[in-house]
């Protein structure tokens, strides 16, 4: 039987398999490009697609557009 530390043991729970997610997502939000990266905290914040659009200077339609397109990426990293 092989031994497994405590630190091992802390990354296997299922709430650390959600933190380890989290950071994953973070990560990858920190390497988009600076509108997309300001699109999702402004929508982390509650703004709709419409505030969001007038702060960028461009359609709500296309800010919902960019974030499909971000849920999409985001879709295949995490559902390997």
């Amino acid at each position: 039987m092989a031994f497994i530390s405590e630190n091992e043991q802390f990354f296997e729970t299922a709430d650390n398999k959600d933190f380890t997610k989290d950071i994953e997502m973070q990560m990858i939000v920190n390497s988009l490009p600076g509108q997309d990266k300001e699109m999702i905290e402004l929508k982390k914040l509650g703004f709709s697609s419409w505030e969001i659009g007038k702060i960028q200077g461009v359609s709500a339609s296309a800010i919902r557009t960019r974030m499909q397109g971000i849920r999409n990426r985001l879709d295949k990293v995490f559902h390997k």
